[in-house]
């Protein structure tokens, strides 16, 4: 799988995140910047909990494999 981002020293892995999820620190006026290197990015919170709780992939590719066998 091609990936849309490519990695960088200056994202930080998560280490309990998907193995896509990166965080970047030094910016200004934020805690810290959410990427996805499949560019498909937390949006809300929700979201980046359940990149936090799918560290073995994607948790977009399990919800789409789930609709596509229904």
């Amino acid at each position: 799988m091609r990936l849309a981002i490519n990695d960088s020293i200056n994202l930080r892995r998560h280490r309990n995140a998907c193995e896509h999820y990166r965080e970047k620190w030094n910016i200004e006026n934020a805690l810290y910047q959410c990427y996805c290197l499949r560019d498909t990015p937390p949006l809300t919170l929700e979201e980046q909990e359940r990149c936090f709780a799918s560290k073995r992939g994607c948790w977009r590719d399990r919800k789409a494999r789930r609709y596509a066998t229904t």
